[in-house]
């Protein structure tokens, strides 16, 4: 077995946490020690893998712990001027400092990735919302939908960039998909009917409306002696 192999089991058992500060060299490291020795890929197995895992996760802890308080220790040793003003020579220690670059480099990692976490969370909801949107027009229209091409649909939805301030078009973006949905089914040669609002999305006899209007045509003409009554036929 690889790294390249080993590492996606290892990412399994990471569960809800994420590793947000670990270089790949330490990750590397760390997968190609625990390789040493492997002869047989049923030797990775779920408890092996469980191991790496919290491991790096406890690594990962430790690293932003020590960088943040590491961080705080080097703020409280150089206070900030009031109003905030950096001297030339603060400046010029920062960037020959190669440890709190380092830092730096490793906390904007780390707010880079709980922002894109948010981000995803966000878009996962909004989703959600045009599913179940979705969902409520094929079952208005009593149509069982083919969940297949439904799933295709929504996992081709790339949501528009907003404004500040502006919120997603649910019912727009509902649309949309409903409108790709018999897109999909059109280019798999699938026959469908569009459901019309309020109605039945089949019919088995004769449009009841259509019956009604032709009664009363019939009884109209038998008015005007244009058809025979009833007990007239024979």
């Amino acid at each position: 077995m690889d790294r390249e192999s080993l590492r996606p089991l290892v990412e399994a058992q990471y569960g809800e946490s994420r590793i947000t500060v670990l270089s790949e060299e330490t990750i590397n490291a760390e997968l190609d020690a625990e390789l040493e020795g492997i002869t047989e890929d049923s030797q990775a197995d779920e408890a092996f893998c469980k191991r790496i895992a919290q491991r790096l996760l406890r690594m990962n802890g430790n690293v932003a712990k020590e960088a943040g308080t590491q961080i705080n220790d080097w703020k409280k040793k150089h206070p900030t001027q009031t109003p905030p003003k950096k001297t030339p020579k603060i400046e010029e220690e920062d960037e020959d400092d190669p440890k709190i670059k380092a830092l730096k480099d490793e906390v904007e990692g780390l707010k880079k990735s709980l922002k894109e976490k948010d981000e995803k969370a966000a878009n996962d909801a909004v989703i959600d919302k045009v599913r179940n949107k979705l969902n409520e027009t094929f079952k208005e229209g009593k149509i069982t939908p083919n969940s297949y091409f439904v799933n295709a649909v929504i996992a081709k939805i790339k949501l528009p960039t907003l404004e500040e301030g502006q919120t997603h078009d649910i019912a727009k973006l509902a649309k949309d998909a409903e409108e790709a949905y018999y897109q999909e089914l059109k280019d798999a040669g699938i026959k469908f009917e569009r459901p019309r609002k309020g109605q039945e999305h089949r019919t088995d006899g004769p449009d009841k409306e259509a019956l009604a209007k032709r009664e009363a045509f019939k009884a109209k003409m038998r008015a005007r002696g244009k058809l025979p009554k009833p007990e007239e036929k024979k």
